[in-house]
């Protein structure tokens, strides 16, 4: 497993299915493959959503593949999520409109935007705790495992989740870092603004 390997595989992926769904397609096999090698433990599972309450931030290929696979859900599922994610976001566009007027800093800075959404749901996040777009989640999702139940005092003393903890996910993420820098997207954008804006409001 290199980095060089990893990177044609996305290449030849991305021939067939675009760069964004070969992207994530290679990280699933490489995943697997090097968690045989490591035996790194991941306590996440189903409904395990402590990860899940903060703001998490998207690059706009990857909301694209959210918006298409949202698109692609049978009604009924699809009229559920969004019933769910429009009451969360109806929150997010009251407390927006609030502080863009009085904390224009805190909505435009990511750490501090961070730090306010904090313990917050995501709003595809579903009422038994599983993800409503799994299939389709973000790169940041995909990358960020814990070795420790969440919630359990194992994990409160530890404080969080950790972020590529496997070699294919810095390869992953610099992939997605390095295709976006040279499409002119230097940064990446909150969810909850892409699902109030168009084209993908729900």
């Amino acid at each position: 497993m290199t980095k060089e390997a990893f990177t044609r595989a996305v290449e030849e992926r991305a021939k067939r299915s675009g760069f964004t769904r070969a992207l994530y397609e290679t990280l699933d096999e490489y995943q697997a493959e090097e968690r045989k090698v490591t035996e790194l433990p991941v306590a996440c599972s189903r409904g395990c959503s402590y990860c899940c309450h903060q703001m998490v931030c998207v690059f706009p290929e990857e909301m694209q593949e959210i918006t298409e696979y949202i698109n692609r859900l049978a009604s009924p599922a699809r009229r559920s999520l969004r019933e769910q994610a429009r009451e969360i976001l109806g929150k997010w566009q009251e407390w927006f409109k609030i502080h863009i007027r009085v904390s224009p800093r805190q909505v435009h800075n990511p750490i501090e935007l961070a730090r306010a959404w904090l313990w917050k749901p995501c709003p595809l996040l579903q009422q038994d705790g599983s993800c409503g777009v799994y299939e389709a989640r973000p790169l940041v999702c995909r990358t960020t495992t814990s070795d420790t139940k969440c919630g359990t005092l194992a994990y409160k003393q530890k404080g969080h989740a950790e972020q590529a903890r496997l070699k294919c996910e810095v390869w992953a993420n610099n992939l997605q870092v390095e295709r976006s820098t040279s499409h002119g997207v230097s940064v990446v954008v909150p969810l909850h603004h892409y699902l109030t804006t168009k084209p993908h409001k729900l």
